[in-house]
């Protein structure tokens, strides 16, 4: 069951933040290993301690739980968002 998916913290990864399927162009594998995803506009950092631990991904697609929280920038007026990423659950790990 996919509701029990932990980070390496042994963290739930349900309820932290809202659970996204992420297309296959919208994240991918950096040179030195790690993940990233294409969250609100632009790649962000998959933290290495936040690739799920157990359970089998049964969706054929990657996951990610995160939570943005807006910022407002006074000088340009545009919403930007700081994201934090509690999960991701790529198609190539258990």
């Amino acid at each position: 069951m996919l509701s029990a998916s932990k980070n390496q913290y042994n963290g739930q990864c349900c309820g932290l933040g809202d659970a996204q399927l992420v297309e296959f162009d919208d994240w991918r594998r950096t040179i030195d290993g790690n993940y990233e995803v294409y969250l609100l506009g632009q790649w962000r950092r998959v933290e290495p301690w936040t690739i799920t631990i157990n359970q089998v991904n049964p969706t054929g697609k990657a996951i990610v739980w995160y939570d943005a929280d807006p910022e407002e920038q006074a000088e340009e007026a545009a919403a930007v968002a700081r994201v934090i990423i509690y999960c991701f659950k790529p198609l190539d790990t258990y």
